[in-house]
């Protein structure tokens, strides 16, 4: 497993010091559990952005001097 080192503002680890010890995590358990939730909300938003691509696509595409032209030459 790798290490990393991180600079943070000293209130900021406090709080994050409260945090983890509140919900009974290392401050390592507790970066990672925070990493992985934004990674999986990060990935949910790519998703969700290029399906909302796809959408748009389809319906700029959509429409009867496009279908003409493409699908009866």
């Amino acid at each position: 497993m790798a290490r990393v080192m991180i600079s943070l503002p000293d209130e900021l680890l406090r709080e994050v010091d409260v945090a983890a010890k509140a919900t009974h995590r290392k401050r390592s358990e507790f970066f990672k559990e925070l990493a992985l939730r934004y990674l999986q909300k990060f990935r949910s938003r790519e998703f969700s952005d290029l399906e909302q691509a796809a959408m748009t696509g389809i319906d700029f595409w959509d429409n009867p001097t496009d279908d003409e032209t493409w699908n009866h030459p």
